[in-house]
């Protein structure tokens, strides 16, 4: 979109009180058609991404593991409380990121459903 990123208008505010007019410059500025596109693609990113994730994790698991059993039990029992705090940061950032993939899915979706506003507010200005 040119100069106009989503969720802005091109006065840098979302539309104001300044009346029907404002919100039908808003909306056809904002180009819902080119904004789902971009959407699909990042979905489509987020997506493999995500594979990757879930390959690296286990790979990354197995070779923690196979660390502790070759760790002599003192170096073991000195690098254990490190790395369950390693682990459950990982735990948190991907909880974090399943929040935010599960929030971006179901706006992509609503927004991929809905019809675009701008030609109707066209067509009500044009009307009154």
């Amino acid at each position: 979109m040119e100069g106009v990123q989503a969720g802005e208008a091109s006065s840098g505010s979302a539309p104001g009180p300044s009346g029907p007019q404002s919100v039908c410059d808003y909306w056809k500025e904002f180009e819902l058609d080119s904004f789902r596109a971009r959407l699909s693609e990042d979905a489509l990113k987020l997506s493999e991404v995500h594979d990757d994730f879930l390959a690296s994790r286990k790979e990354l698991a197995a070779s923690t593991k196979a660390m502790r059993r070759s760790l002599p039990a003192d170096t073991l029992s000195a690098v254990q409380p490190l790395l369950k705090a390693y682990q459950g940061e990982v735990d948190r950032l991907t909880q974090r990121a399943k929040s935010g993939e599960a929030l971006f899915l179901d706006v992509y979706q609503r927004l991929y459903a809905a019809p675009d506003p701008a030609s109707y507010l066209v067509a009500g200005l044009e009307a009154s």
